[in-house]
């Protein structure tokens, strides 16, 4: 039976603790017991709460911490947390996947396939677990400083991130900002910061973590036409998962019927290891059947 054996991967920006930052992590692929999990939980999550989920059913260490706890999953920056999504999809359903796209100009339909890894993108020099940035506004001068998003952050908007993205985004520059003070020195309330400082951040943030937001350019093979479009790994991901549960428990009762396996052990199969059991055994069956 499968052994829950972890692989050593690498976090874009890192998370710090004791002021040390780590940018080492093990994770090992989802298993059938977490695809029950995640398939009984029964209200239905955000994307952001699916992925601190998911994240930590697989994360096996970050760092010294071999026992990694929700909080400390919740604290990874954004990208930090795309990027573990992305070594989670590619370690349990491998690193090929395959989108269909709709051009916006002829509106054909196209297929197109992505890879996991050329997803990944190169670890950042950053250094610092805060930042400062300078804003000029109507001829007066302030700095900013602030830290990256979490998933907290995230998780903390998701509700007003499903009716209306833009406020959200806004809420989670806020959120990042420690503090902003003038050309003297003096902190300001956050009613008197430059009108300007959320987009300007903004745009310093998606420099700042560039995982965060996953940008596809695509050209349509039938008109030439160029567009782009973001890739949401969790919205992805987490479709491929779903809406499985009666197929998941037909498979679950099939290995157990024909191998005799107990369900702890059929739970401990990865979704590849489980369908290559089920093609073995409905190969048998033809043949018994000629």
């Amino acid at each position: 039976m499968a052994v829950d054996r972890s692989t050593p991967v690498t976090l874009p920006l890192g998370f710090w603790r004791d002021e040390k930052r780590y940018r080492d992590a093990r994770m090992r692929p989802l298993r059938g017991r977490d695809e029950a999990a995640l398939l009984e939980s029964g209200a239905p999550r955000t994307r952001a709460e699916w992925t601190t989920t998911v994240l930590h059913r697989c994360i096996d260490a970050l760092g010294p911490m071999s026992s990694v706890d929700v909080e400390a999953v919740r604290s990874l920056t954004v990208g930090d947390r795309e990027a573990l999504l992305l070594h989670l999809r590619r370690l349990t359903l491998g690193d090929t996947l395959p989108c269909a796209l709709t051009c916006p100009s002829c509106e054909e339909k196209m297929d197109l396939e992505l890879s996991a890894r050329e997803l990944l993108l190169d670890p950042h020099p950053l250094d610092q677990r805060w930042h400062e940035m300078r804003i000029d506004d109507e001829e007066v001068s302030y700095r900013v400083h602030f830290r990256l998003p979490t998933g907290a952050d995230q998780e903390a908007v998701a509700a007003r991130g499903a009716r209306d993205a833009e406020t959200a985004a806004q809420q989670i520059a806020r959120r990042c900002v420690d503090r902003v003070v003038d050309a003297e020195g003096t902190e300001l309330p956050e009613e008197a910061w430059p009108g300007s400082l959320v987009e300007e951040l903004s745009e310093q943030l998606e420099t700042l973590d560039p995982q965060a937001e996953l940008i596809i350019n695509s050209k349509c093979p039938f008109c030439n036409h160029g567009f782009s479009r973001l890739f949401d790994v969790a919205a992805y991901f987490s479709k491929e998962l779903g809406g499985r549960e009666e197929r998941f428990y037909r498979e679950v009762h099939t290995l157990a019927f024909y191998y005799h396996w107990s369900e702890q052990e059929i739970m401990r199969l990865t979704l590849p290891q489980r369908h290559r059991y089920i093609e073995l055994i409905n190969e048998t069956l033809s043949e018994d059947r000629r």
